[in-house]
């Protein structure tokens, strides 16, 4: 086995191997940066953090859209032992509150003007309520591509634009980076009332940054389209299995169908690494026909039905497009489909292990005993690619793993034959895709009940074919005296919780259909499930 890497020698490797190659490049604007370039950016950009008083062991977030900014961040925390948190620009004040929190956040880097949105209106909000704890620790804001407004607070904490950072820095910096340390960590989705953060350390990252690269033959003639978000795992893998073998990034911050479909034939993109509801989109958008798919030859779709998406990429574009399986806790694409395999087989979510010291067994969720392959149950994993633990939330913990380590998915699913790849069946709770984010309906239902509008919620979702995604439909009691109407108690989501949280149709009830229970009525879900249905039909019209 090869000596542990940190990621600063992940990309001095790739430098040192495709120097001149270009590295990154914007799919909406001029401007790109060659592997030569990228790293010595990035030794600007750590001699900037440096000279800003920030050393191993500090923590940075990132509240930015994935950018050359974001990348060039990652790598220079890296080369300094420094944790970077990276925020989804969807998330809400009270989200960034508590993360700013839990990630015991040293600085925040954001773009107040990125997508017309209000992020320095939302800072100062979540600075407002973040606890003394945070306030107190957090000591740097860094804007990226815009000011903040001349009546900004920045209460303690010292201002800088991202320019100034990189002039603010005189030599080289001291590299301080290793490989045990703590270099990133994942939201889980929001499948609790606030999400929990998995975190990996650098030599796992870059180490599965490699592994995923062999499961997705992608080479240094390979170009990805990066449409997915660097703060999730999923974008996050991508983007480092195409630095890991000196590929060329071409990131698009902004997702759309018809710019995704004109990156992939400006760019000439080889690989599209992307969820179900994305490539659905792409497939229809307008232009999305054999000359914009010419150079297209692989890649995965994320997803729980998409037969019709691999049968059309063989048929239209001979591409072998296969399924995957993964988490934050995890690493995404910890399994890959295998391009050989049959159709039907290339469709099922699951896969087989990238590497082989990672581990995945199927319990009888209520006795824990092991099952034997083709029977169904929980997914356990161990290996390499297997979390440090939820940073700051010991509970969380405890709970994730079995007295024997193996981490508990609380995915349904079942062995493949010889033990070393598995189908993916289902959450083993009522889980909900939203928009690509795996959301539990009780976030939502907390959030509601919180409101003086209402005083019960039930949260269930319709699944959406043209997607592959869930519709979260919210039937709401009123609290006494309130007259519900669906719109206010939107906006209300919508001014609080992450965008994918907030329920797309909202239903005013007087009461639910229950059944009793040994422990008094109970809530018929599938009758709820059938009215959503209804309920999204009439929506639809």
């Amino acid at each position: 086995m090869t000596a542990p890497e940190t990621m600063l020698d992940l990309l001095r490797g790739s430098a040192a191997s495709h120097g001149s190659a270009v590295a990154l490049s914007m799919s909406d604007r001029d401007e790109q940066l060659t592997y030569d370039e990228l790293l010595a950016r990035v030794e600007v950009a750590a001699a900037g953090l440096q000279a800003a008083g920030f050393r191993r062991g500090d923590s940075i977030a990132l509240w930015l859209p994935s950018s050359i900014e974001w990348v060039v961040l990652e790598f220079a925390a890296a080369g300094l032992g420094i944790l970077v948190v990276p925020l989804n620009t969807r998330y809400k004040t009270t989200e960034i509150a508590h993360l700013l929190g839990v990630g015991r956040a040293d600085a925040l880097v954001f773009a107040p003007g990125f997508h017309g949105i209000d992020f320095a209106g939302m800072v100062a909000e979540a600075l407002d309520a973040a606890t003394d704890e945070v306030t107190k620790r957090l000591r740097l804001l860094v804007t990226v591509g815009a000011d903040l407004p001349a009546d900004f607070d920045a209460g303690d904490c010292d201002v800088l634009s991202y320019d100034a950072l990189l002039s603010g820095g005189a030599g080289a910096p001291s590299w301080e980076g290793q490989p045990e340390d703590l270099l990133n960590v994942f939201g889980t989705s929001g499948t609790t009332s606030m999400p929990k953060l998995a975190s990996h350390d650098q030599k796992t990252i870059a180490r599965h940054a490699r592994a995923a690269a062999r499961a997705l033959h992608l080479g240094p003639e390979d170009r990805t389209l990066c449409f997915l978000p660097f703060c999730g795992t999923f974008g996050f893998v991508a983007l480092m299995a195409t630095l890991a073998v000196g590929g060329r990034a071409v990131v698009q911050a902004v997702y759309g169908n018809d710019t995704a479909v004109a990156a992939v034939r400006d760019h000439g993109i080889t690989k599209l690494i992307a969820t179900e509801a994305i490539l659905r989109g792409m497939f229809v958008a307008p232009g999305a026909g054999a000359e914009a798919f010419a150079t297209w030859n692989g890649g995965v779709a994320a997803g729980v039905n998409i037969r019709d998406l691999v049968d059309r990429a063989d048929r239209e574009w001979g591409v072998a497009l296969v399924n995957v399986y993964g988490s934050s806790e995890l690493f995404a694409m910890m399994a890959v489909g295998d391009p050989a395999d049959p159709a039907e087989v290339r469709a099922l979510s699951g896969g087989w292990l990238v590497a082989d010291d990672m581990y995945v067994r199927v319990v009888d969720p209520q006795t824990g005993e092991p099952l034997p392959e083709g029977e169904a149950g929980e997914l356990q994993f161990s290996g390499y690619n297997v979390t440090r633990g939820y940073l700051s939330n010991d509970q969380a913990n405890a709970a994730a793993f079995t007295a024997d380590g193996w981490f508990r998915s609380n995915d349904r699913g079942r062995l493949r034959e010889g033990g070393r790849g598995f189908d993916y069946h289902s959450r083993m709770a009522d889980t909900l895709r939203l928009r690509g984010y795996l959301v539990s309906p009780a976030d939502i239902e907390e959030f509601l009940v919180s409101t003086p509008l209402i005083e019960e919620a039930q949260v269930v979702g319709v699944r959406d074919d043209s997607t592959g995604d869930d519709r979260a439909v919210a039937f709401v009691k009123a609290a006494p005296g309130v007259s519900l109407d669906p719109a206010e108690v939107r906006d209300l989501c919508s001014a609080s919780l992450a965008g994918w949280k907030v329920p797309d149709i909202v239903v005013p009830v007087e009461s639910y259909p229950t059944t009793p229970s040994a422990n008094g009525e109970k809530v018929l879900k599938n009758r709820l499930r059938d009215m959503a249905l209804e309920a999204f039909l009439a929506q639809r019209g």
